[in-house]
């Protein structure tokens, strides 16, 4: 009988419709974890400093088990691709082996950028005027699609949104012709929603901030919903 070893999890769900795991689903998942105590919890957090709120964690329900992952580079830059790992003493030093030699090394510099980073006021203050003007951005494209009458779905972390379509297949296709490349998004469920077979997944910081640009953009949307790009 093969066990487990690891459980990994992104308890902020941060490119999902849902957001983030519930206290509800926290416990659930705590009760059956805690029957396999052999196991590590591995958590990642994506956003780093771009999440809105504190996210949730397994961490008190199963002390001494929980490995969580703090992505920063989205933040601070795709140059600063590093990680802030925390968690019991035994995973750390296992990783600390792999990450100290060879090609796994992790480099010194971008250690030391990173930790200079995170003790700098004006970088702190850079980071959330930035998250600042892509909540703002978010809004205004939310904004533009619903003053066209489709309906728009934003999760708690403000970095996408989700517009549902009755045919997600022929509408990627024709977002395609148009030079608008989504991700699928029908994968990201277990069982799709009535009445619709999926959702267009808009990553709002990727999109230009000009007011005319949007427009067209969400015309070109509304046609893609509407089946008739």
């Amino acid at each position: 009988m093969w066990l487990a070893t690891a459980f990994f999890f992104q308890p902020s769900a941060a490119f999902s419709l849902c957001s983030r795991a519930t206290d509800e689903r926290i416990a659930e998942l705590g009760q059956v974890l805690v029957q396999y105590p052999e196991s590590l919890v591995i958590e990642e957090d994506p956003l780093g400093p771009w999440s809105l709120s504190v996210n949730p964690t397994l961490g008190e329900r199963l002390p001494g088990r929980v490995l969580r992952l703090r992505s920063f580079y989205r933040a601070c830059g795709v140059d600063l691709r590093t990680t802030v790992v925390g968690g019991p003493a035994q995973a750390l030093h296992a990783i600390e082996r792999v990450r100290s030699f060879g090609a796994g090394l992790n480099s010194r510099i971008l250690q030391d950028t990173l930790a200079f980073a995170l003790q700098s006021a004006a970088v702190t203050r850079l980071v959330a005027e930035h998250r600042a003007e892509l909540t703002r951005r978010t809004r205004a494209v939310a904004d533009a699609l619903r003053s066209r009458g489709l309906e728009v779905l934003l999760p708690a972390d403000d970095l996408l949104a989700w517009v549902p379509v009755a045919d997600e297949s022929h509408a990627l296709l024709g977002l395609a012709v148009q030079r608008i490349v989504l991700a699928p998004s029908a994968q990201t469920f277990v069982s799709p929603t009535e009445g619709v077979s999926g959702y267009l997944r808009i990553a709002t910081p990727q999109l230009a901030d000009d007011p005319l640009l949007l427009a067209s953009f969400a015309n070109v949307i509304a046609a893609a919903v509407a089946g008739t790009l």
